[in-house]
């Protein structure tokens, strides 16, 4: 099993994952409200600005603070979740 980074060492299987979105778009939002009352929603954010959505084929929606770019990224390329490009990403989403 492969595991995927999805910030501040929060992981998830790869193989799990259906779809990476963005989330800023209305419909978006309403469906994330969805989740979160249905209890199906894992906040991985760490109190950060949510920037991308995770849909996972158990039916569960992943919030992650690093964007869509970069979970495709890691996603595409196996080995992709070294941790020196973990904590690049870590010092992004804190300074931006």
């Amino acid at each position: 099993m492969r595991l995927l980074s999805v910030g501040f060492d929060n992981f998830i299987a790869a193989d799990r994952v259906t779809a990476v979105l963005g989330c800023q778009s209305a419909p978006l939002r309403r469906m994330i409200q969805e989740y979160r009352t249905n209890s199906r929603l894992v906040d991985a954010t760490q109190g950060r600005r949510m920037r991308a959505l995770l849909l996972l084929d158990s039916g569960y929606l992943v919030a992650s603070a690093l964007t869509p770019e970069t979970l495709a990224r890691r996603l595409a390329r196996p080995g992709a979740d070294e941790p020196a490009t973990e904590q690049a990403a870590e010092r992004e989403i804190k300074s931006g």
